[in-house]
């Protein structure tokens, strides 16, 4: 049974991935016939050259990044392509080089900043890739939650846990107390032995949750983990009473029963 199930998720993911390579293929036989009436334009040789890294097909991509250049050396676009195909055809040195001087002439795009932040770190630069993901989350753009968990991991592997804290708490107060950051706070905090501070920010969370079950089972697992678990089985039956407050269309799910589950691990015998 589990071969058989693991054989159809490999059949629907090597479907999706031939469906997606497909379209690219369209897609690129649609600027080859373009490109036949109007080899002129640069955009269309940018947009193609853009298709080829996407299909890995990185030579391809570079004659056709080349041949836009040729024609418009200043194309939009052009450059921040050619960092792309650099850093994805296993050149991160020359594409963190391109990436620094498009990013020392401000304002740098985020899509510019980002992918010189991540080369950094897989260059072997952390400290500077910390402060990249810190210009990106404190700067005049409107940051992702995803560049605010970039910063907060890097921090913390750097053992820089206070600064990791604050890199949540920062995020928390410019994008909104969003359950992603809230949760992954939660965590550090937990981690790292401050269990009042995380229940603390768990009782914010619950107040403002329109369901407050997951937040009580996170607060189980904080008390359990803190040596309280009289108070970890409390916060458990407080969570199995909120799921069977519930309509039975929404209580009778897999997802509120594996829940129910977990929350009567907490209970004492």
């Amino acid at each position: 049974m589990a071969a058989r199930l693991l054989c159809l998720l490999l059949g629907g993911a090597l479907a999706l991935t031939a469906a997606a390579h497909g379209d690219l293929h369209e897609r690129i036989a649609r600027l080859d016939a373009r490109l036949q009436r109007e080899p002129g334009q640069a955009r269309l040789w940018l947009e193609r050259g853009e298709l080829h890294r996407q299909h890995r097909d990185f030579a391809a991509a570079e004659r056709d990044l080349a041949e836009a250049a040729r024609l418009d050396p200043r194309l939009p676009g052009l450059e921040p392509a050619r960092a792309r195909l650099l850093a994805e055809s296993g050149r991160e040195g020359e594409a963190l080089a391109l990436l620094e001087r498009l990013c020392a002439q401000p304002p740098a795009p985020l899509e510019w900043q980002r992918l010189r932040a991540r080369l950094l770190q897989s260059q072997g630069r952390p400290a500077e890739a910390a402060k990249a993901w810190e210009g990106i989350v404190g700067g005049p753009g409107r940051p992702q939650p995803s560049d605010v968990l970039e910063l907060a991991a890097l921090r913390a592997r750097l053992g820089e846990i206070d600064a990791a804290v604050t890199a949540l708490e920062d995020g928390l107060r410019r994008l909104g107390e969003l359950p992603v950051l809230e949760l992954r706070l939660v965590e550090l905090l937990t981690a790292t032995g401050r269990s009042e501070l995380a229940l603390a920010r768990i009782e914010s969370a619950r107040s403002r949750a329109p369901r407050p079950e997951t937040w009580l089972e996170r607060k189980a697992e904080v008390l359990r983990l803190a040596g309280r678990p009289e108070e970890a089985a409390e916060a458990a039956r407080a969570g199995l009473a909120a799921l069977e407050s519930l309509p039975e269309v929404r209580r009778d799910t897999a997802a509120a029963r594996e829940l129910a589950s977990r929350l009567r691990r907490y209970l004492l015998p």
